[in-house]
């Protein structure tokens, strides 16, 4: 522990690293460790300590980095060796619902496994089960999986089941998997309006986000709803990704109950802003309806407005589940460009 002591919990960690300033002592004549020239407070947690067991770390309460600028690194001591960070949901936490982590500072996560977040969004300062990043997140070597976003009641929306990307917010990735995350909304009674609507089950990145990432894989990821829409079961876009070498499998937008617009986009819905995939598999993604009106549109990808541009993209047993659905792609106001697809 840079505290001095032999072992200290994650939190522990997280908050001592919360109280410096990295700048001031790179200048002082204490050594701590620098990423490109910036310092960087770096937490490696060792999965051999007596505290951990199977390589699992359990929170009663979100974990937040504040370090403004700085940099903090959360990583395996093992390269290789994942550690889990999860919701304690032990018989006397079952009921704790809160978001994992949230990241105002520049955050970096190697060899972390996010699973098991459970949010009520209640609103937008609580979206994100998984993680929520208001500054810079890098993640490799990585997972985020089993997150829940789901309505507050009956009457909500649900949103980023995994990550909730806020304006501004910047994400890097390599080598990540996101695994059946989820965001659930509905409303009681045909309420009919946007503010009950499903959208992101993997990731919601808001206008002015940027993402970019290099191997990245969704699987078995859903939004889905009751009695309103739902939108992108891997991926809701208002901002800039780009990603390279990733994989679309098995992700859902779904409703039992219908909705103004329908269910759009199995894998990713593009509203607005811009998206670039370069070599891409989509592959079983389903846009479904199961009871009511509407229509399950677009079993891999929706572009309502802004643009998508896929380089050598694949397409295989992608499927819109009703009379007017198109199997894999669905077109507003947005521009979809395939290059060698």
């Amino acid at each position: 522990c840079y505290n001095g002591g032999s072992t200290c919990s994650i939190r522990d960690s997280i908050e001592f690293c919360n109280s410096l300033d990295l700048y001031a002592l790179a200048n002082s004549a204490i050594p701590i460790p620098t990423v490109n020239l910036y310092p960087i407070c770096e937490i490696s947690i060792d999965s051999t300590s007596a505290n951990i067991i199977a390589n699992t770390i359990n929170t009663t309460s979100t974990l937040k980095m504040d370090m403004g600028g700085h940099k903090i690194r959360i990583q395996s001591s093992l390269p290789g060796t994942n550690i889990i960070i999860q919701r304690d949901n032990s018989n006397s936490n079952s009921n704790n619902k809160f978001k994992l982590i949230e990241n105002h500072s520049y955050l970096i996560l190697k060899d972390i496994s996010i699973k098991n977040g459970y949010l009520l969004n209640v609103d937008e300062s609580n979206y994100g089960a998984g993680i929520r990043n208001i500054g810079t997140l890098e993640l490799i070597d990585s997972v985020i999986q089993n997150n829940k976003g789901v309505k507050s009641d009956r009457d909500k929306i649900g949103t980023g089941g995994g990550i909730y990307n806020t304006p501004n917010g910047v994400i890097i990735m390599k080598n990540v998997k996101f695994i059946k995350n989820s965001a659930v909304g509905g409303c009681s009674g045909g309420c009919r309006t946007p503010n009950f609507q499903s959208k992101g089950g993997a990731i919601y990145n808001c206008a002015g986000g940027s993402i970019v990432g290099h191997t990245v894989e969704f699987i078995e990821n859903r939004a889905t709803n009751h009695d309103e829409d739902a939108f992108g079961g891997a991926i809701f876009n208002e901002g800039s990704i780009t990603l390279t070498n990733s994989i679309f499998r098995g992700n859902i937008v779904a409703d039992n109950g219908g909705g103004t617009f329908g269910e759009r986009g199995g894998a990713i819905f593009q509203n607005v802003g811009t998206f670039i995939l370069n070599t891409v598999l989509f592959d079983g993604n389903l846009a479904a309806i199961y009871s009511g009106d509407g229509s399950g549109t677009a079993g891999a990808l929706a572009v309502n407005g802004g643009n998508i541009t896929i380089f050598d993209g694949t397409f295989v047993n992608n499927v819109a589940r009703s009379n007017s659905g198109t199997n894999n792609g669905w077109i507003g106001s947005g521009t979809l460009n395939f290059i060698n697809s």
